[in-house]
Formats: C-alpha cells, structure tokens, sequence
C-alpha cells in the first residue's frame, strides 16, 4: 500500500519537476516574478480546496490525485504564458 502510494507521489513531484520549475524560474529570472506570486496563489487556494474534496473520497491518494491535478494546470498556465513573452519579445535579448 505504501510503496503504490510512493510511486504516486515520485510522478507527482516529476511533473512538478518537468512542468513548473523550469518555466517559473526563467520567469523570475526576466523579471516576471508577479506572475510567480498569483499563480502560486491561486494554485495554493486551488490544492486546499481539492485536497478537502478528494481526502474525503479517496483517503490520502486524494492528495497524490489534487497535487497533479494543480501542478499539470499551474504548469500549463506558466508555460503558456512564457510562450507568449517569448513571441511577444516582452523580454531582454540577453535572456533567450
């Protein structure tokens, strides 16, 4: 039971890895650290309310379960928003 438990967790901080880490410190790094703060606010706001809802329904893999859920959303919103800095050309030339 514990080691399925860990391999749910092992893919979660992988996506977490792969999807907001990278993108959110390029972000910071040209200046766009206000973007960091909301996203994390909300995405903070988001896990509390679906850790709520799926502790409830499916024990502590609920938690496994809402922190992919947010963290492939966060990911995805800080991605597409760095694309969009990047074809908009809203950043230094020394950054890319």
């Amino acid at each position: 039971d514990s080691v399925e438990l860990s391999y749910m967790f092992w893919v979660v901080y992988g996506i977490n890895a792969s999807m907001r880490i990278i993108p959110s410190n390029i972000l910071s790094a040209i200046g766009k650290v206000g973007v960091n703060t909301f996203v994390t606010i909300v995405s903070c706001l988001i896990h509390f309310v679906m850790d709520y809802y799926f502790i409830s329904h499916y024990g502590i893999y609920g938690v496994a379960i809402a922190s992919m859920f947010v963290y492939i959303v966060s990911g995805l919103i800080y991605w597409v928003y760095l694309w969009r800095i990047y074809r908009k050309g809203d950043y230094d030339n020394h950054c890319f």
